[in-house]
């Protein structure tokens, strides 16, 4: 795992360009794109928006408050390895699913304000277990692999 700043930045990068990938081909089937091949071609105007936003929030604001959420709830040393990614998987998406539910809400929709009010939690509870989903079993393991390869290029 990420040790420094420089590292931490690098990890988000790595996490967000993933996760940023499969929430917004999510979002889109749950519009009503329909389920072939097209729909997983990379979605460049929502992702040149969305990417920078992503690290941003990860880096400055979520990585901490995660950080601190899950040391409550989990000891590294004494609690099975899993137990811990859980944990801090679980925290990152209780902060990261309402904040970009609300980026890509307030981008993509055109809705006032009224109804934006209403239909921001609509989109963080069809977004969040999804999101916890696809980092724990999908996101996190690749961007772990590739992470503790590079570990020693990057100081």
């Amino acid at each position: 795992m990420p040790t420094n700043i420089k590292q931490n930045t690098i990890f988000a990068i790595f996490m967000a360009t993933l996760m940023s990938y499969f929430m917004i081909n999510y979002n889109k089937f749950l519009l009503g794109a329909p389920l072939n091949r097209n729909l997983f071609y990379f979605p460049v105007k929502q992702y040149i928006v969305v990417l920078p936003i992503a690290v941003a929030f990860s880096v400055l604001f979520v990585n901490k408050g995660a950080k601190i959420i899950a040391l409550r709830f989990v000891e590294p040393g004494n609690t099975h390895p899993f137990k811990v990614k859980s944990a801090f998987t679980f925290a990152h998406v209780i902060f990261m699913a309402p904040l970009m539910s609300l980026v890509s809400s307030g981008i993509w929709s055109d809705v006032t304000l009224r109804d934006f009010l209403l239909t921001w939690p609509i989109k963080i509870l069809q977004n969040a277990p999804f999101a916890f989903m696809i980092n724990i079993f999908i996101a996190a393991p690749i961007v772990g692999f590739i992470f503790r390869r590079k570990k020693p290029y990057i100081n």
